[in-house]
C-alpha cells in the first residue's frame, strides 16, 4: 500500500522473516560480503558470488519483499535499508584490472551535443524566470526528437551545437515532464518554433516527443511521508513512472522543469543533493538517457544556480541563461547569454551569444556568435 505522495508505509515493509532457502542462504552471502562490497576490495571471486546473490534476492523481492526488507533489516551491515542501494554498492565494486583496459582501446565517448553536453549524464539548465530556459530545452528536446537538420537543432554560424554521436540521423526518443505549462501551450510553442527556418521541426518528425504534464504532481525526489525535508529522500511514485517510460520508449533525453517541483528535500544540504543527482545519474548511465534539469538562480548576483555547491559539483555539466540589457531606449534585452559554466570531458566552451529569431510567425532561439559581447550590431540584433 502507498501513500498519496506516492512513498510506501512503515507497515508495507513489514513480515516473516525468510525461510531457510536459497533466497536467504543468497543473504547470508551477500552480507558475508558485506565489508568488502563497502571498502570496494571484492575479489573476482567475491564479486560473482555477490551478483549470483544478488540475482536470487532479486526474484525472491518479486515474490515477498516485506521478507526481503525485514531480513536486510535485520542484517548487521551499512548496506540495509533497500535492494536499490545493495544493486548499486555490488554493480559500481565491478573490479577494474589494469592490463586488460591498458590493452584495450576506449570506446569514444557519447554526447548528447557534441563537447558540451555528454550522453546519459545529469546536467543543469540555469536562468532567470522568463529568459527562455524552457523554451530552449523544448527546442533541443524537438531537435533530438527529429535527429536534426545535418544534426544541427539550432541556427549557429559554423555548426557550433550540433547534435551528438548519441543521437540516431533519424531522432530519438524524448521525456519532457513540465510541472508548469499546460500541454496546449507545449503546441504553440512548438508551432512558433517550426517553419522554414527551421526545417526539422516538422510534425511527422515529432512523433518521438512525448510531453508529460505533472501539473498538480507532486515531486520525483521526497522525504518519507511525515519526515522533515531535512532527511535523506527517495524516489518517488510520479520518479518511477517517468523512469518506466523513458525505459519503455528507450528515451535519449528526460527533461525534468523545473528541479523546484521535481525535487523537494533540503536544495542546501550536500548529502541530500548528491545523493538525488548520483542516484538519477546512475540511472541515466545505465539506460543511456541524458537528464537535463531546468532551475532558477540565487536572488544574490553572481551566482548561476540556488543551494549546496554540490549541484554543480555533482552534475557533469553546468550551463546558464543570462539576458543582457542593451543600449537601446527601452532597455529590453536582445541579445542573451548562454555560459557553459561546467563541462567535465574537456576545456571549457566560450559563451555563446542567443538571440530570437522572429522569421515571419516563428519564434526561436538562434546562435547570434562564439565570442561573447554585449555590444551586438547588424545582423545579430534581435528583431522585435
Amino acid at each position: 500500500m502507498t501513500t498519496q505522495n506516492g512513498h510506501h508505509q512503515v507497515a508495507a515493509f513489514e513480515g516473516t522473516e525468510l525461510s531457510p532457502d536459497a533466497q536467504s542462504q543468497a543473504l547470508l552471502k551477500l552480507m558475508a560480503l558485506a565489508d568488502d562490497v563497502e571498502a570496494g576490495s571484492l575479489t573476482e571471486e567475491g564479486h560473482r558470488q555477490a551478483l549470483e546473490a544478488l540475482a536470487m534476492l532479486r526474484r525472491d523481492v518479486e515474490r515477498g519483499p516485506s521478507g526481503f526488507r525485514q531480513a536486510v533489516a535485520m542484517a548487521q551491515t551499512d548496506l540495509r535499508g533497500s535492494l536499490d542501494t545493495l544493486t548499486r554498492a555490488i554493480e559500481t565494486a565491478t573490479p577494474l584490472r589494469v592490463t586488460t583496459w591498458g590493452s584495450t582501446h576506449p570506446q569514444p565517448r557519447q554526447w548528447l551535443i557534441d563537447e558540451r553536453l555528454p550522453a546519459g549524464r545529469v546536467a543543469l539548465l540555469t536562468g532567470e524566470g522568463g529568459a527562455g530556459k524552457s523554451r530552449l530545452a523544448l527546442q533541443l528536446a524537438a531537435g533530438v526528437a527529429s535527429g536534426g537538420d545535418n544534426r544541427e537543432w539550432i541556427s549557429s554560424p559554423h555548426s557550433m551545437m550540433r547534435l551528438g554521436n548519441a543521437v540516431p540521423e533519424d531522432g530519438a526518443n524524448v521525456v519532457f515532464a513540465s510541472w508548469e505549462d499546460e500541454p496546449e501551450e507545449f503546441y504553440r510553442r512548438l508551432h512558433q518554433i517550426s517553419g522554414q527556418a527551421a526545417p526539422w521541426i516538422k510534425p511527422e518528425r515529432l512523433e518521438n516527443l512525448h510531453i508529460v504534464n505533472l501539473v498538480g504532481e507532486g515531486p520525483v525526489w521526497a522525504p518519507a511521508q511525515g519526515r522533515h525535508i531535512s532527511t535523506m529522500a527517495e524516489i518517488t511514485v510520479t520518479g518511477e513512472r517517468l523512469r518506466r517510460l523513458c525505459e519503455l520508449e528507450d528515451a535519449r533525453l528526460l527533461v525534468l522543469d523545473p528541479l523546484a517541483a521535481a525535487y523537494a528535500a533540503d536544495e542546501n544540504a550536500r548529502g541530500l543533493v548528491r545523493a538525488f543527482v548520483s542516484h538519477w545519474d546512475a540511472w541515466g548511465q545505465a539506460n543511456n538517457c541524458t537528464v537535463l534539469i531546468l532551475a532558477h538562480p540565487p536572488k544574490s548576483a553572481g551566482m548561476s544556480y540556488a543551494g549546496s555547491t554540490d549541484w554543480q559539483g555533482a552534475a557533469r555539466a553546468l550551463w546558464t541563461l543570462q539576458a543582457e540589457i542593451s543600449k537601446a531606449p527601452d532597455d529590453r534585452p536582445r541579445i542573451w547569454k548562454l555560459d557553459f559554466i561546467k563541462g567535465n570531458y574537456g576545456p571549457r566552451p566560450e559563451p555563446l551569444q542567443l538571440r530570437w529569431d522572429t522569421m515571419g510567425a516563428g519564434l526561436r532561439w538562434k546562435v547570434a556568435g562564439s565570442t561573447y559581447n554585449s555590444d551586438v550590431e547588424g545582423e545579430y540584433e534581435v528583431d522585435d
